[in-house]
């Protein structure tokens, strides 16, 4: 059970948190553009590129910090 735990931790952290942040950081930075290096070359000295970047990955971490809440929570009366 263990194994099948790790792997799972090891496919959403190492794999599919970089995917995520590579596709948020698309949807908000890259509008019409077709060629990522070409608009990285072009703003790379844009604040927004890296802001676009930032918020990919605080995105990301709250996904992240959601996730780790059980599911069964009982209300406070």
């Amino acid at each position: 059970m263990k194994s099948k735990t790790k792997k799972a931790r090891f496919f959403i952290n190492y794999i599919l948190g970089p995917v995520y942040i590579l596709f948020m950081f698309r949807i908000t930075f890259f509008e019409d553009y077709e060629s990522f290096t070409e608009k990285i070359i072009e703003h790379k000295s844009d604040p927004m590129m890296y802001l676009a970047f930032i918020l990919a990955v605080i995105s990301w971490l709250f996904i992240q910090w959601g996730a780790k809440f059980p599911k069964n929570n009982k209300q406070i009366s």
